[in-house]
């Protein structure tokens, strides 16, 4: 994401957050640089709860926001990348095919 933010001459801020009690100081930096979009990469801290809380500071602050968890499509982002429930469903299919008896060479190969 750097090499790409320099060559289409973007500043790129980076904020990692290691816990939920540092969301609040990464809001504040975000605010302070004026962010005009927000990428996130990915959210792990405290799970798709803390979703609602990006969301509302993003909301707030007016800021695009785009992150590669599906869970939090439901939270008014944009998000791109494989849909993980479809990935499981598909999953799910081809173990009840391989269960009947169906040959791996004999199922089509999908892409996510």
């Amino acid at each position: 994401m750097q090499d790409a933010a320099k060559r289409l001459g973007i500043q790129l801020q980076t904020v990692v957050i290691g816990s939920v009690e540092e969301m609040e100081s990464a809001f504040a930096a975000l605010s302070s640089e004026r962010a005009e979009a927000l990428v996130i990469q990915p959210l792990l801290i405290g799970g798709l709860e803390q979703g609602q809380r990006i969301a509302d500071f993003a909301v707030t602050h007016r800021l695009p926001t785009i992150s590669s968890r599906a869970g939090l499509r439901s939270r008014g982002f944009a998000v791109y990348g494989p849909d993980s429930l479809a990935l499981l469903r598909s999953t799910a299919v081809f173990v009840t095919r391989f269960l009947k008896g169906a040959k791996p060479g004999d199922l089509p190969v999908e892409q996510a």
